[in-house]
């Protein structure tokens, strides 16, 4: 008897990863479900579209004149499957790879209320939890990942999982849309996922099925930058007017902002600047963050 399968599409955006290309995109060919695989490079000059061409000829492959970064990339394969009826939309970074049962098993696990199922995040070892993803999930434990692991025996509602391995029906695209450029590098997901809550549908990691991240740890990113991005995250968030994320951002900002004069005591006069900066960029751009957050209320298939 032949088992019909749903039209799922993997979407991989590239640039210059190509110590990965064997590793991703030769796990999805051991895949229990059948996967289409679309791959939007974003200009690599290391020859990873060259490999990609020559090493796995069924993978749909898109040539970015410009480097559209990861959301406006996704969006390219989003629109890309959309138009070939995808039933289901499998985000998957470069620098990640699946197991045979992943998608499998994910399929398996949604519920009509589910907005975007993540697998269980391992590090490029296979032996430990991706250490943010560990966070997410189990944020202040103490206990060994096998402890942990072993505890986490049915699907989780989580208020955020990064987008390494995303599992999206084709419903939540036809009511949430694609990825805002208004984040150029990182957040992304954290809009997303905050448009996906806003619009009442969940987020849920499913024990069982995994996938490894083989991402270093990036140490602290520039002031200037995390600040930057955690006010255009916070103030783009759909659920709030800009006085009520205000409000509710309140304790935090004030913190941020004790260490301007805190750090010019301490002669650190760069990193007092870098805050002043973000937050000069914030009021310079507010007016297009706030038409963002008009947008991302609205229900269909926006940024596509």
């Amino acid at each position: 008897m032949n088992t019909i399968h749903p039209s799922v599409y993997v979407i991989i955006v590239t640039y210059n990863g190509i110590q990965w290309v064997d590793a991703c995109l030769g796990s999805l060919r051991g895949s229990t479900v059948p996967l289409r695989t679309v791959v939007v490079d974003n200009g690599s000059t290391d020859g990873t579209p060259e490999a990609i061409a020559e090493r796995f000829p069924e993978v749909h492959l898109i040539r970015s004149a410009e480097n559209l970064r990861f959301g406006r990339g996704n969006n390219v394969g989003i629109r890309y499957a959309r138009e070939h009826s995808a039933d289901y939309f499998f985000l998957l970074n470069q620098d990640a790879w699946i197991f045979p049962e992943t998608i499998a098993r994910l399929l398996a696990a949604e519920q009509p209320g589910d907005g975007l199922l993540s697998p269980v995040h391992l590090d490029g070892t296979a032996r430990r939890m991706d250490r943010m993803f560990r966070h997410y999930l189990f944020k202040g434990r103490r206990e060994d990942d096998k402890a942990l692991l072993d505890t986490f025996t049915a699907p989780r509602e989580v208020p955020f999982v990064n987008a390494a391995a995303w599992l999206l029906p084709a419903r939540t695209v036809e009511r949430v849309g694609g990825f805002d450029p208004l984040f150029s590098h990182y957040g992304e997901d954290n809009n997303y996922i905050h448009r996906l809550l806003y619009h009442g549908l969940k987020v849920r990691v499913v024990p069982g099925s995994t996938i490894c991240h083989d991402r270093q740890d990036g140490g602290n990113p520039l002031r200037s930058a995390w600040v930057g991005r955690y006010l255009t995250i916070v103030y783009a968030d759909p659920r709030r007017s800009a006085w009520s994320t205000t409000l509710h951002t309140l304790g935090r900002q004030l913190g941020l902002l004790a260490r301007i004069p805190a750090y010019r005591l301490a002669g650190r006069r760069a990193e007092a600047k870098a805050i002043v900066d973000a937050y000069r960029d914030y009021f310079r751009r507010r007016k297009q963050i706030a038409a963002s957050r008009r947008t991302d209320r609205q229900k269909g298939p926006t940024w596509l």
